[in-house]
């Protein structure tokens, strides 16, 4: 009796270690991810001059459930780093996916600019933000967000 309790106990622990590996693999996956996609958006940036595939105009769409998301206009606002389509989150449903947001012209505000954040909702929090809003990323101190973002550098 006393060996089946150890080997219980020792297999929920074991359950819940590889649960805390999984997503923190998942949380990983979703950071290099936002990390490619901001590089993209940089890099089209230095081609064209804006983060926007509209010369004055705003995009916006998310990877779960929009078709938007694989639109061959937002693909374009990428260049050409993803040409098989935009990565999408490792679980992908209405509480965990990747989100995008752009402006340039007037779209941004009276004094205009250029600029977009890119987030994702991380498992396990320790994040550098809340999420996105008007085209801007909702900036907390490392590791206290519940999102990661990345944001226009020019």
């Amino acid at each position: 009796m006393v060996v089946v309790a150890i080997i219980g106990i020792l297999m929920a622990a074991g359950i819940v270690a590889f649960s805390n590996i999984q997503k923190a693999a998942r949380d990983a996956r979703r950071k290099a991810d936002v990390d490619a996609m901001g590089k993209a958006k940089e890099q089209f940036f230095a081609e064209s001059g804006r983060y926007t595939f509209h010369v004055n105009g705003n995009e916006s769409t998310q990877s779960y459930n929009n078709g938007y998301w694989s639109h061959p206009i937002t693909l374009a606002s990428f260049g050409n780093a993803f040409s098989a389509g935009l990565p999408v989150d490792p679980i992908n449903n209405a509480t965990y996916l990747y989100y995008y947001n752009a402006c340039h012209g007037t779209t941004c505000g009276a004094n205009g600019g250029s600029r977009y954040c890119i987030s994702a909702r991380l498992e396990k929090g320790k994040g550098n933000c809340n999420g996105a809003s008007n085209f801007s990323c909702a900036w907390r101190p490392p590791g206290t967000g519940t999102h990661y973002c990345v944001s226009s550098r020019q």
